[in-house]
Formats: C-alpha cells, sequence, structure tokens
C-alpha cells in the first residue's frame, strides 16, 4: 500500500502536465474512391490561395489492381502563419512553432504530431488534425 499511492500521485502529476492542444482541420473533399494502402501526412502550402496546413498523401490501390496517390489538404482550424523558416499559430496566448522548414519540407516540431483516420474502404474518408504535447 506504501508504495502504491507514492505511484499514484506522480501518475496523476504526469497526466495533468501532459496538457495536450488538439488543432481540428477540415478539408473541401476527404473521400477516398480507392482502397488505401498507405497513408501519411506533413505540413505544407497550398498553393492556388498561400494557405498552410496538412496534406494528406493516400497511396490507392483499385478493385483492378492500378495504383494512384490521392491527396488532400486540411486546413487547420486556427491561423497558421510563417514567420522565418517556421510555421507557427497562437493558441491560448502562446507561440506554438508546428513545424519547421527543411530542404525537402515541412518537418513537424518536437512534441507536434500529424494524426489522421481512414475508415471504410472503398470510398473511405479521411480525418485530419494536429495534436501537441
Amino acid at each position: 500500500m506504501k508504495k502504491i499511492i507514492p505511484a499514484i500521485i506522480v501518475l496523476l502529476f504526469a497526466a495533468s502536465n501532459l496538457a495536450a492542444f488538439t488543432i481540428d482541420a477540415t478539408a473541401k473533399r476527404n473521400t477516398i474512391y480507392d482502397i488505401p494502402t498507405m497513408v501519411r501526412g506533413s505540413f505544407g502550402k497550398l498553393r492556388s490561395t498561400g494557405e498552410y496546413g496538412i496534406y494528406i498523401y493516400v497511396d490507392t490501390r483499385s478493385e483492378e489492381g492500378e495504383r494512384s496517390l490521392e491527396t488532400i489538404f486540411f486546413r487547420l482550424n486556427c491561423t497558421v502563419e510563417k514567420v522565418d523558416d517556421y510555421l507557427q499559430t497562437i493558441i491560448d496566448g502562446k507561440k506554438i512553432i508546428l513545424a519547421e522548414k527543411k530542404w525537402h519540407g515541412w518537418k513537424s516540431a518536437d512534441g507536434v504530431i500529424i494524426k489522421y483516420t481512414v475508415e471504410g474502404s472503398p470510398y473511405a474518408t479521411v480525418d485530419a488534425w494536429v495534436e501537441i504535447e
């Protein structure tokens, strides 16, 4: 019993310090019409509007066996701006760095994770969001 109580206190303290933020994202079109085989995500810029958000890349295979790559852009439900070589946002009055520009694209900052779900096959629905630890 003496060892259990300190363990519970440490666990509660650790859980209270996680303070993770979630930034939701939306897409105009988030349906994949073929069978998804692999999914990955990264930060990027939508060329037509200049907005920054999340790109979700879905490798697909049709029922006939043809492979293709579907790209879906998700707008973050917060303001994202480029400052020097960083993408940042403001949450609860704090500046949060989301990603850093590298020679090959944007690399997520430490503690920033792009999450996504793909439900259904074929006609899968893709949802994406960002978690900040």
